[in-house]
């Protein structure tokens, strides 16, 4: 089906006495731009939008505020939009804070509104070797591995700080691996980047079903669901024998609990990749490291986030 689009641009400060007005005349389903909200809700959920575009995010604050309207192709859309141009052209007569309101039209389809939040999400080259692209991108990069992702499923997706810094560490310690194992799994995005820069058997574990399935799905469509093996389980408790290498994107608490667990599941001399860690509690990971015969080799910061990487006695 196709729709009128009526997209009224404005200021913040109008937003709300104009969308009171448009109820007074029965438009009660429109969708609210607010760039200060907006940009607001990315930060605190950024572990949610990992392949949010940054440009793209950065035209949310010069596009301003806006107002659309849906009204279907046809005599009623037409008489709806004679209603909403009227009241604008009041609106603007009456109050200086509607002066600047000015109003566009397009046509769109149900499927334009089903896809259109796929625009927020590109593919990036991270590191020396890498390039993240979400599954409905393609090419690859010269003289880079494709990692795909499917941002649709959630879990998080490539660019959260803690990924970018665990997928980084996965450029140096996952090409000599026999088994990696990546805990916390989430996405797949780790397990699957490690298989393709070289480990030769990995194993994800997450305790949440739907990450399993994600996990699965990141496996299936990077082709390597061969040397992939994904449980649903609690930290390292499927891990039956030593791996040579663990990455935990997780949190502080949860890796010191995984550090005790290393006598039996970490080779000596393996390493441990751990992030998810927040300043306030890295000394808790460094004392865990140091407790459990993990070797602090280096720290590393992006953001308001560290990862460490440890190597076992």
């Amino acid at each position: 089906m196709q729709w009128t689009e009526l997209t009224i641009h404005t200021n913040e400060e109008a937003l709300e006495p104009l969308t009171a007005m448009l109820e007074g005349i029965g438009v009660t389903d429109c969708v609210v731009t607010d760039p200060r909200e907006t940009i607001a809700f990315l930060k605190e959920n950024a572990d949610q939008w990992d392949l949010v575009d940054e440009e793209l995010v950065s035209s949310v604050n010069s596009d301003g505020a806006s107002i659309k309207i849906y009204v279907p192709l046809g005599e009623e859309g037409e008489e709806l939009s004679g209603r909403v141009s009227a009241l604008i052209d009041e609106a603007k007569a009456s109050d200086t804070l509607f002066s600047d309101i000015t109003v566009s039209s397009e046509t769109v389809s149900d499927e334009d509104w089903e896809f259109n939040w796929k625009d927020y999400f590109k593919g990036f080259e991270l590191g020396e070797r890498l390039y993240i692209r979400p599954v409905w991108e393609e090419g690859d990069r010269e003289g880079r591995i494709t990692v795909i992702t499917d941002p649709g499923l959630g879990f998080g997706s490539g660019m959260h700080e803690t990924t970018r810094l665990a997928l980084l560490a996965l450029e140096r310690f996952a090409p000599d691996a026999e088994v990696l194992a990546d805990i916390g799994s989430g996405s797949g995005i780790l397990s699957a980047a490690a298989a393709k820069l070289g480990a030769k058997k990995v194993i994800a574990i997450d305790i949440d079903p739907q990450a399993v399935e994600a996990s699965e799905r990141c496996a299936e469509i990077n082709g390597v669901s061969d040397r992939m093996t994904v449980y649903c389980g609690d930290l390292a408790d499927k891990i039956t024998s030593p791996v040579d290498v663990i990455a935990a994107n997780i949190f502080a608490g949860t890796i010191c609990k995984l550090s005790e667990q290393t006598d039996k599941v970490l080779s000596r001399g393996g390493y441990l990749i751990a992030t998810g860690i927040i300043e306030d509690s890295a000394d808790d990971v460094r004392s865990a490291f140091d407790k459990n015969g993990i070797e602090l080799l280096y720290e590393q910061k992006m953001g308001d986030w560290l990862l460490f990487v440890g190597q076992k006695k």
